[in-house]
């Protein structure tokens, strides 16, 4: 995958200063919804999702984090989706919190 803001290829995300690359990169990037950048953390379970949202949120001086399990249910599997958009996607897109 080539880096959008450089043409090459991106650093690996293995320590410290690869996670400082990612935010330049992120950083440079123009918003994606609305006014806002959104960024999408995507694995298995257990993978470290959490872990890694967090530490790029830290990095990104305190960016929002909303974990999927604040939407989903075992009731539910997928109809969480339109509460995504509506409550999440939609306001974001209209610059409102």
């Amino acid at each position: 995958m080539k880096d959008p803001t450089t043409g090459g290829t991106p650093a690996p995300l293995d320590g410290p200063s690869s996670l400082d690359a990612l935010v330049r990169r992120l950083e440079a990037l123009p918003p994606s919804l609305g006014p806002v950048r959104l960024v999408a953390v995507d694995g298995h379970a257990g993978s470290g999702k959490t872990t890694f949202a967090g530490r790029l949120s830290a990095a990104l001086g305190g960016a929002p984090v909303l974990h999927l399990d604040d939407l989903a249910t075992h009731e539910e599997l997928f109809a969480w989706t339109g509460r995504l958009r509506e409550q999440v996607l939609d306001p974001l897109g209209r610059g409102e919190t």
